[in-house]
């Protein structure tokens, strides 16, 4: 996500942050359920970062670097729930 965010031009001091990196107020933002849409990402520092792509409604589009083979970059429906049942954030990352 770090390096995507990069590559987009987030001018981060430091590009290359982990997942509590994001999930930190320094490089993102909370946004509520409403607000939460294309761009955003839902987090769980230690463990995992997902960005949504669309949202319809409850269903998002999220895309993700699979666990087991990290070159490759799976995109799937899913609901914001889903996650945030599992203890993950809706964040908006931060440009400066």
């Amino acid at each position: 996500m770090s390096c995507g965010a990069h590559r987009a031009a987030y001018n981060w001091a430091t590009w290359r942050q982990g997942t509590c990196g994001i999930a930190s107020d320094t490089y993102s933002t909370a946004v509520s359920d409403a607000e939460f849409g294309p761009g955003d990402v839902l987090v769980k520092c230690g463990v995992h970062v997902v960005s949504c792509s669309y949202r319809n409604g409850n269903n998002i589009n999220i895309i993700e670097a699979n666990s087991d083979d990290y070159d490759k970059v799976i995109e799937r429906s899913a609901t914001i729930s889903e996650y945030t049942d599992q203890g993950y954030s809706r964040r908006r990352l931060r440009s400066y």
